[in-house]
């Protein structure tokens, strides 16, 4: 049970750091689409470079992509957990598990 704990522990101590490489990554994503976002709105509503039909077609593909981007982005914030709290629960019910089994 020990042996488990630390390789569960080693292996999550090495996780911030890719968490935060994608989040960064996920970040830059969310950023670029909104600067798409603004780009299209300049050659809409300034330039009138494009018609109302491609505007609202590109418009909703990028508020799209821009919603899916914001929510992975917001799902790896919130994938945290309290790994050794966890582990103390499961090192202090797993052992005694066949008594209770015995017990019911």
């Amino acid at each position: 049970m020990r042996l488990v704990k630390d390789l569960i522990l080693c292996v999550w101590e090495q996780r911030p750091a890719e968490a935060k490489d994608r989040t960064t990554e996920q970040q830059r994503r969310v950023s670029a689409i909104q600067q798409k976002l603004d780009k299209l709105d300049e050659a809409f509503l300034y330039s009138e470079a494009i018609d109302d039909t491609t505007y609202g077609r590109q418009r909703d593909k990028l508020r799209e992509e821009l919603t899916l981007a914001k929510i992975d982005h917001h799902a790896e914030a919130v994938d945290e957990l309290d790994v050794e709290g966890i582990l103390a629960f499961a090192e202090r019910i797993l052992p005694p598990a066949s008594d209770l089994w015995v017990q019911a």
